[in-house]
């Protein structure tokens, strides 16, 4: 029971805001203050960063990058809208808010709680180099690569930076996974370090900030129980609103060719704003549900269009089409959440299905990942399933963010090289090195962790 009470704790308080919506109603334009908004947009604030601080420990997961994102494109984006729209605020605004607010609670406390210490502290030790080695080459020869392709603006980019962005994981891995005491470690992280900021200044053009943030995320998500404590969480959070202040500034510099994007800010705070007009348009009977084109436009997405003219299009090109049918023919896509994307096929009930799709999904990857995680990486088909859970890990933001379309066209790519990884070095290759019953032992410094019915036994160092 124990476990529900910081949940009921942020329902409680999401749900104070309620008694401060006027009297007109929540899908009419406020012409006083927007209490109601200050107050649920910061509790979405607090319960972001304290799911993803409470989640895994020292690991990042799923479930805590989900929660971060609340906090970011819901919290910080709803305190956004008050303070610039304060007088002439659209109650519907406050709708969408309250309602990915209270979903992502609801995700959390349905198929993520009790699961929060699951995950194993500390890195299995490994007792040979050779296959840390080869994860270290390869990704070198990703990054270089990656890095050749875009510079020589090769056919396919930018899609060819999944190369790039796969090799900075990858490097991350093998360098984290050699043999060596704790302290070596961390002074090897920093050469993954190199490898992002090398990625940063020469691929990264100010479009697409995501992308880097995510990468950024998925080297921490390596590194992050290579040090004691929740020290690179921490960093997280502690950088987060410097890193969203400087990322609206290089993009206000960047040459863009969106129409759309008015300042840097507007792809942060922007999606929450057309969710709450989705909901202002169907309150108003002027929406007509998508019933499911969307999802189904993401699962045909690899359908030439020549083959299928009238083929269903993406929720980011939906949202051009109604409302900004002008930019329709320049191929711009805006973006309204996952939550909008639920909301926009299906109605209300969308939130609800989304709660248990969405979540069940984020639980899934997180025990995949969690069993992963306690199992050292002595071979070359674990050290590639990790770098492929890493990436879905770490990718849930962009889904949170844009829905099903751009998530699975960004993701697509990165798994692709993925695929070539185990293709090319671990078909057919015995991926776990198994211990003679008769041999094994639960010696000091032994950690287990439950795993939903079963256990994983996570052999660590004093320290």
């Amino acid at each position: 029971m124990g476990w529900y009470l910081p949940l009921a704790t942020w329902t409680g308080i999401g749900l104070i805001s309620l008694f401060f919506v006027p009297a007109s109603g929540a899908t009419t334009t406020w012409a006083t203050a927007p209490v109601a908004e200050w107050i649920v947009g910061l509790a979405a604030i607090g319960f972001g960063c304290w799911g993803f601080w409470r989640h895994g420990g020292r690991q990042i997961t799923a479930a805590g990058l989900l929660c971060l994102s609340c906090a970011v494109m819901v919290g910080y984006a709803g305190i956004y809208w008050t303070i610039n729209l304060s007088g002439a605020f659209p109650g519907s605004l406050y709708a969408a808010t309250l309602i990915c607010y209270l979903s992502t609670i609801a995700m959390y406390a349905v198929f993520w709680v009790g699961t929060e210490a699951s995950f194993p502290q500390v890195e299995p030790p490994v007792e040979s180099e050779s296959q840390a080695l080869w994860a270290i080459r390869v990704g070198l020869v990703f990054v270089v690569a990656g890095i050749f392709l875009h510079v020589a603006h090769a056919p396919g980019d930018p899609e060819l930076g999944g190369v790039a962005f796969d090799g900075v994981l990858l490097l991350a891995l093998g360098l984290v996974s050699l043999p060596g005491r704790s302290h070596l470690r961390r002074s090897r992280g920093a050469v993954a370090g190199v490898a992002f900021l090398l990625y940063y200044s020469l691929i990264f053009t100010g479009s697409g900030r995501l992308v880097v943030a995510t990468l950024g995320l998925g080297v921490i998500a390596v590194l992050c129980r290579t040090y004691r404590g929740r020290i690179l969480k921490g960093l997280v959070l502690i950088a987060a609103p410097p890193a969203l202040l400087y990322a609206g500034l290089i993009r206000n510099k960047a040459p863009t060719s969106s129409a759309v994007a008015q300042n840097g800010f507007d792809s942060i705070v922007t999606p929450l704003s057309y969710f709450g007009k989705l909901i202002a348009l169907n309150a108003s009977g002027q929406l007509q549900l998508g019933h499911g084109s969307t999802f189904v436009a993401t699962a045909v997405a690899a359908v030439p269009r020549s083959l299928w003219a009238n083929k269903p299009v993406g929720f980011g090109a939906v949202l051009t089409q109604i409302f900004e049918p002008a930019l329709v023919s320049s191929h711009e896509s805006l973006a309204g959440l996952a939550a909008g994307e639920w909301y926009f096929d299906f109605g209300f009930v969308g939130i609800i299905v989304m709660v248990l799709a969405l979540g069940a999904f984020v639980a899934l990857i997180d025990r995949k990942f969690l069993v992963n995680l306690g199992r050292p990486l002595d071979a070359r088909g674990r050290i590639i399933g990790r770098l492929c859970l890493i990436i879905l890990v770490v990718g849930f933001p962009d889904l949170y963010w844009v829905g099903t379309f751009t998530y699975v066209a960004r993701l697509v790519p990165r798994i692709a090289v993925v695929g070539i990884l185990y293709a090319l070095w671990a078909w057919k290759v015995p991926n776990v090195r198994r211990t003679p019953p008769s041999r094994s032992r639960v010696g000091v410094g032994t950690r287990t962790a439950p795993v939903h019915g079963g256990a994983v036994t996570v052999r660590s160092r004093l320290q």
